[in-house]
């Protein structure tokens, strides 16, 4: 619970200052590990906190495999969140995909 609430104060932060640090892998991967002992608004909330602020380089398979189980939740806010930040991972999958078959 605090890992989320963390987040909401770094979004409403982020909204009047800037971001004034840069997330590393250590992070995203603290954050996915606290996931699933948030409940479903913490969820929400991080979920949201790593599609508006993760660099897309920084998002490997191995974390699409670990938020893919929420697509199946029962709350569809949590469900939407899950399928943003999957979305953003697979368009940047596309873009360097084309990339290499220009190569």
């Amino acid at each position: 619970m605090v890992v989320s609430n963390a987040t909401a104060a770094i979004t409403e932060i982020k909204a009047s200052k800037g971001l004034w640090f840069e997330i590393t892998p250590k992070m995203v991967h603290a954050l996915l590990n606290a996931i699933p002992e948030t409940g479903e608004w913490g969820r929400i909330s991080i979920l949201d906190f790593l599609a508006d602020n993760l660099k897309p380089s920084l998002f490997q398979d191995d974390h699409v495999q670990r938020v893919i189980p929420h697509l199946a939740h029962s709350n569809p806010s949590v469900v939407l969140s899950a399928c943003k930040l999957v979305i953003l991972f697979l368009s940047d999958l596309e873009a360097n995909s084309d990339k290499s078959r220009s190569l």
